[in-house]
């Protein structure tokens, strides 16, 4: 939702998950709990995440620009 608003660009949103992380708190976005990177290509990169509304597992994939 980041990417797609225009508010972030891909390398923006690994930074703030990179920072999260080291402060321990796991990042949301858009209701996501991202848990771990899964993967990364042309298209965006791939997490691991919670849906937080319905508590469970699902593949993230945030697009690049």
């Amino acid at each position: 939702m980041l990417i797609k608003g225009g508010w972030c660009t891909p390398a923006q949103v690994e930074l703030l998950t990179q920072e999260a992380a080291k402060h321990g708190q796991p990042p949301v976005i858009g209701g996501y709990q991202l848990v771990s990177k899964l993967g990364q290509g042309g298209m965006g990169v791939v997490y691991q995440a919670t849906q937080l509304s319905m508590q469970r597992a699902v593949a993230l994939k945030v697009l690049a620009a």
